[in-house]
């Protein structure tokens, strides 16, 4: 498996992985040479990106993130993408991203849900809404890809030196309530404000305390028209009353987030139960049966 420029067809992150080939991390990895080629004075292969790709984010002190294979299928070109990556301070955006995994929008499957608009998609991918500090909105049940999708717009405003923040819903209350509770919510709300891009992931799975939905207010606030959201939920808007157990402070919430706002519905099958269909360990779904249903 080897990297060549301008042949790789993955964008972004694969073409940060290019200037490893003569950075000074890669510099601390040794290549041995091939077996064929000792003693024989032949011109070395091209450096083989398997060879030191299992060691990357270890080297780099990112132990958590994941490698993630990207299937090319145009080309039938495969590839394996490092979980992290090096050059012009990547590695350390990343790291303060705090993302779980990185995915790209390389790897969505639009073909298993297109009711996803690709060219809206797209668009985003752009990063014209982070310049102009408008928010982004994923709605769909559970499993459709809405992390993904949002850590995928993520890693595109790192590449283009946006600094970046993903947070759960979950996390980000512990963090505001601690702070409540040690008389430091002012200074913790400011350092919520700074990063260009909030990714806050899975609103609306669990209920929140009158004092979070009005923390979560406050940083709504906060950030309104100077920084870019990018918000998930399961629930549709009309139930995020029940979120925030106050359907005027969700009123405020809603007005305040969509005022300049692109949202995505993702309306389809979850990809984990997909994968259990396929191991036959679930029945079909309900699209499936309507199609065998309908056959003479």
């Amino acid at each position: 498996m080897y990297v060549q420029r301008n042949k790789n067809p993955v964008a972004g992150i694969t073409c940060l992985l290019l200037r490893l080939k003569t950075g000074a991390l890669l510099s601390s990895f040794n290549f041995p040479p091939d077996a064929h080629q000792k003693g024989r004075g032949l011109r070395p292969r091209p450096w083989r990106l398997s060879t030191w790709l299992p060691a990357l984010p270890r080297r780099v002190g990112l132990r958590n993130l994941q490698v993630v294979d990207l299937h090319e299928g145009r080309h039938h070109h495969r590839s394996r993408v490092a979980g992290a990556v090096a050059g012009g301070g990547i590695v350390d955006h990343l790291r303060q991203a705090r993302f779980p995994w990185l995915k790209t929008l390389e790897q969505f499957e639009f073909d298993f849900q297109p009711s996803l608009d690709r060219r809206q998609v797209r668009e985003l991918a752009g990063l014209s809404f982070v310049e102009r500090g408008h928010n982004v909105v994923v709605l769909g049940p559970p499993g459709v890809g809405k992390t993904h999708l949002a850590i995928a717009l993520g890693i595109k405003a790192v590449e283009a030196g946006y600094s970046v923040l993903f947070l759960t819903l979950e996390a980000l209350m512990t963090r505001l309530v601690k702070a409540a509770n040690e008389n430091r919510l002012e200074r913790s709300l400011q350092q919520l404000t700074y990063p260009k891009v909030l990714i806050i992931d899975e609103i609306g799975y669990l209920p929140l305390s009158n004092l979070e939905a009005s923390l979560f207010f406050r940083l709504v606030v906060r950030r309104y028209e100077r920084a870019s959201l990018i918000v998930t939920s399961n629930k549709s808007f009309l139930d995020w009353g029940e979120i925030f157990h106050d359907p005027v402070l969700a009123t405020a919430i809603l007005d305040r987030l969509l005022h300049y706002s692109t949202t995505l519905n993702i309306k389809g099958e979850s990809y984990r139960l997909k994968e259990k269909r396929r191991a036959g360990l679930l029945g079909r779904s309900a699209a499936q049966e309507q199609e065998v249903s309908s056959e003479p």
